[in-house]
């Protein structure tokens, strides 16, 4: 019984630091494949942020310029360059919301594109009052927010 005790111990003592190592390397890039995954979640949701803010910002502008708040008289020329870069801006958020992987379950899940495809038809209309836009976009953003922070784990929501 001893000699098997003592035989038991010293394939321990050459297989234990084998056993060790894989652990550790296993451990290792398990840690690295998930900080790999929030790096690339994080990349997206901010591509997605700065879409959404420069969307908003021309989207606001647009419909300031269109209740008469603009002070300066606007050529066809140049409200049809506005209207171009709002378009631009707009197809840039539908593409980063379409085309991301590493968000695209959370995007899916809460049907963004389909709330961001209706938030911009209503505010396109000439009509829409400039505190109805900024209302909208900022809700909106809001929420863009609140999914960026649950898909990132930075709260508990």
């Amino acid at each position: 019984m001893k000699m098997n005790l003592v035989a038991i111990y010293q394939l321990w003592a050459v297989i234990g630091p084998l056993v060790g190592v894989a652990l550790g390397a296993w451990l290792t890039g398990r840690w690295q494949r998930k900080q790999w995954r929030l790096n690339n979640e994080m990349l997206e949701y901010r591509q997605l942020l700065d879409a959404f803010s420069t969307y908003r910002h021309l989207a606001i502008r647009r419909a300031y310029d269109q209740s008469g708040g603009g002070i300066i008289a606007r050529t066809p020329q140049s409200a049809f360059a506005e209207a171009d870069a709002v378009w631009k801006a707009e197809a840039d958020v539908h593409t980063v919301i379409a085309d991301r992987l590493f968000i695209r379950k959370a995007m899916v899940a809460r049907n963004v594109l389909g709330m961001f495809e209706r938030l911009a038809r209503e505010i396109d209309g000439a009509d829409t009052a400039v505190t109805l836009a900024q209302q909208k976009l900022g809700e909106f953003h809001d929420e863009l927010l609140r999914l960026a922070e649950k898909g990132l784990g930075l709260c508990g929501s």
